[in-house]
């Protein structure tokens, strides 16, 4: 007689093959996860290893040894690189020995198998770019699946559905991130100024592993061709000295003055704001009518130490 058995457990004894955890959703396409089980009998019954075997869902089988009764035991399974619902089914044989047998037990588990899921990204956008000229940008992607995506395609839509451009994605990340990968894409602005609207897209292709659909949405300041010169002087309104260092800004277009206090922009025709900042200064802004090569003088007010910023607190 087995330890732990009493004599009315003796004879055939039923056991019961049954899922003691797995790993949380979502499971993706192709990656491994784990699972535990746990073999039991009624009576509390010792049972010897015995064999399992795994019938998988694209129909390959494999024979593994069973988890001890009451001790669960964890395996590795993997899933298809199809999206869906799978199933793997689990028997475990008969066993018996010394006149106590246990019956065969089985048990099924059915998965629901998600695509991977992928980030797209944008950036180092120019403040502006001007009508029918093209510009650079740079996009970049992740994905749960890793560095898989590296090779596979980034399409770029414009607002109405067209392809404007496509880029493919490297295998080296980005600096300072976790599995961006990314390119660099030349676009052209559309020949009306504007507000232009893109959609970045991560396309994958020829890669057996299905991924969420991704975009990235952006937008665009589009100018027209600057044609004329807008020189703008920048001066202390109590001492009349040139304010260096000073950000000046005529719609999309922006610099900041140079020793003397100046700074020209080239910019399209129309009227415009100048607009003006420093720290520790306060300025208007001054509406202008560009329809020539023009010069202007903008006077600072220096704020109080107390309140540098108040210009733009109000």
């Amino acid at each position: 007689m087995s330890r732990g058995i009493t004599p009315r457990a003796q004879g055939v004894h039923p056991s019961t093959l049954a899922l003691f955890a797995r790993q949380e959703d979502p499971i993706r396409v192709g990656t491994q996860f784990d699972v535990a089980f746990d073999l039991s009998c009624p009576h509390g019954c010792e049972e010897e290893p015995v064999a399992l075997t795994l019938q998988e869902p694209g129909g390959a089988s494999r024979i593994m040894k069973a988890p001890l009764a009451n001790h669960p035991a964890q395996f590795e399974l993997t899933a298809p690189t199809e999206a869906g619902a799978h199933t793997w089914q689990f028997d475990v044989a008969p066993s018996g020995h010394d006149g106590l047998f246990h019956e065969a037990s089985s048990m099924s588990l059915t998965v629901d198998v998600v695509p991977h899921a992928a980030s797209v990204a944008v950036w180092a956008l120019p403040d502006a770019v001007i009508s029918g000229r093209p510009f650079n940008i740079k996009v970049g992607a992740t994905s749960t699946a890793g560095r898989a995506i590296a090779g596979q395609t980034i399409i770029i839509h414009d607002i109405d559905g067209e392809e404007v451009g496509r880029t493919t994605l490297g295998d080296t990340a980005w600096p300072d991130t976790v599995g961006l990968l990314w390119a660099e894409v030349e676009l052209r602005a559309p020949d009306q100024p504007g507000v232009a609207t893109f959609a970045a897209s991560l396309v994958v292709e020829r890669l057996k592993l299905p991924h969420e659909t991704t975009a990235c949405t952006f937008t665009v300041p589009v100018t027209a061709a600057p044609e004329h010169c807008v020189t703008v002087t920048v001066v202390d309104a109590t001492t009349g000295a040139p304010l260096p260092d000073t950000l000046v800004r005529i719609g999309a277009y922006r610099s900041t003055t140079g020793d003397n206090g100046m700074v020209t922009l080239h910019v399209p025709k129309g009227s415009a704001e100048v607009v003006v900042w420093k720290t520790g200064y306060d300025a208007p802004d001054c509406p202008i009518e560009i329809v020539a090569d023009k010069a202007i003088k903008i006077s600072a007010t220096a704020v109080p130490e107390d309140d540098p910023d108040a210009h733009w607190k109000g």
